[in-house]
């Protein structure tokens, strides 16, 4: 069927601020994945153990997340950890890249701090801290398969990551920003898919068997386009000024990639 082909490129035009959210829920599309990821991940409680896929031995040992005195905030969480007894510390956050130890690389994206303390739980974290694993060697993710999403240099604007606290919310809680935002031209900058997918939502409109209902992490808006790609993972493309006319049966939009 024509919807099912993967499309390599979108020529979008920008609004003055693009967000990018990659959204991998549990129980994402089966028959769409088809890459395996590089990684590993574990959400693990504080004494708990487990085994990763090169045998080491991973124990999750204390979670600290400081408080701001404004807000209460958590903006530099970080997590004691053994690996093969050997002890270490990582800071958790987006912008931190993993750090290679005992023959894997090792990053902590999330503490359960910031689930506690969001009006909003964007991670779906099931304990006290998130860990991912990559082999020692590994690329983070497979070569030629991600590009930078605008036409435009490389973070010529500013830039706003996951996890960083925004601002405040009632009843104490705390808008922690998801997704990446990068800044651009109204109706001036291209916005380009960053990865070889599948579009499954533009503006209010869902494509059958993508709905919530189904496992979908979608949320249609006016702004925003949802794509899938062939690891399972889903890309939210919000704050669009706007994008091509899409037709479901045929998905009619521009093949070329403009990365």
């Amino acid at each position: 069927m024509h919807w099912k082909k993967m499309i390599q490129a979108m020529k979008l035009i920008f609004h003055s601020l693009l967000l990018i959210y990659l959204l991998v829920p549990h129980s994402a599309l089966s028959e769409e994945k088809k890459r395996p990821a590089l990684f590993e991940t574990f959400d693990l409680s504080i004494g708990e153990t487990v085994q990763t896929r090169s045998g080491a031995m991973l124990t999750l040992i204390s979670v600290s997340e400081p408080k701001g005195k404004v807000w209460g905030e958590i903006s530099r969480p970080e997590i004691t950890l053994t690996l093969d007894e050997k002890k270490l510390t990582l800071v958790a956050g987006m912008y931190r890249l993993p750090l290679e130890a005992n023959g894997v690389q090792l990053d902590c994206p999330v503490t359960g701090g910031l689930r506690d303390s969001s009006h909003i739980d964007h991670w779906a974290l099931e304990k006290d801290a998130r860990i991912r694993v990559w082999g020692a060697k590994s690329q983070w993710i497979d070569r030629g398969t991600f590009g930078y999403p605008l036409k435009q240099r490389w973070f010529a604007s500013h830039t706003a990551f996951s996890n960083e606290p925004v601002s405040a919310r009632p009843n104490g809680q705390l808008y922690y920003h998801a997704g990446l935002d990068l800044g651009g031209c109204e109706a001036l900058t291209e916005v380009v898919a960053a990865t070889d997918a599948l579009i499954v939502s533009a503006g209010n409109r869902i494509l059958s068997g993508h709905e919530p209902a189904a496992g979908s992490p979608v949320q249609p808006r006016y702004d925003v386009l949802y794509l899938l790609d062939d690891r399972g993972w889903y890309y939210r493309y919000s704050h669009l000024h706007s994008f091509a006319p899409v037709s479901y049966t045929h998905l009619t939009l521009p093949t070329k990639r403009i990365v």
